[in-house]
């Protein structure tokens, strides 16, 4: 072996470490994201949490009036088996329920995320206005409880439990509506 190969073959180790070593080092650190990107992430972020917050509280909202239905048709099942006193209390419940339904049913449309994106505004005052309605379905059906225990006074041997479970359900989806859209259940 030569001075000149002993010379070559010493080098070609040394560059091979620096260039490994250069690519790991390079490879370490990933270049910031550009200022543009992180405000439109931002920007769909609150968009789509608009979006959620709306597809959770029509979801709940749909439920409610499931319960609302079931509810009334529980209490037509019963009507005929009910003296004058419980059926005017029935016709005063079956009132609350549907004035509660219409205000629940109230611009609870599907929402979409095309919606949120270019109306947001929009969307974002229909989210409010479906609290404030859902607030005042569950004022409706305040006295609901006490009508009920009118029935079941004026006519005990009429299961009313039935009802009473729908009316349960349909309380419990307007809380879990009014939450789902960001907003707080009145006092």
């Amino acid at each position: 072996m030569t001075r000149y190969d002993a010379a070559m073959i010493l080098p070609k180790p040394i560059a091979l470490f620096a260039a490994c070593f250069a690519m790991l080092a390079a490879g370490c650190t990933a270049p910031p994201p550009a200022a543009k990107s992180v405000a439109k992430t931002e920007a769909d972020g609150t968009e789509t949490k608009l979006y959620e917050q709306l597809r959770g509280g029509v979801f709940n909202i749909e439920s409610a009036l499931d319960a609302f239905t079931k509810a009334r048709d529980e209490l037509k099942a019963v009507r005929p088996k009910l003296n004058a006193n419980a059926s005017a209390a029935a016709d005063d419940l079956i009132d609350m329920l549907n004035s509660a339904a219409s205000l629940a049913a109230d611009d609870a449309a599907e929402p979409t995320l095309a919606a949120a994106k270019t109306n947001y505004a929009e969307e974002d005052e229909r989210r409010l206005g479906l609290v404030a309605k859902l607030n005042d379905a569950l004022k409706e059906l305040s006295d609901a409880p006490a009508v009920l225990q009118d029935i079941r006074d004026a006519a005990p041997a009429v299961n009313a439990e039935p009802v009473a479970s729908a009316l349960g359900e349909a309380e419990e989806a307007l809380h879990e509506a009014i939450t789902a859209l960001g907003g707080t259940v009145d006092e």
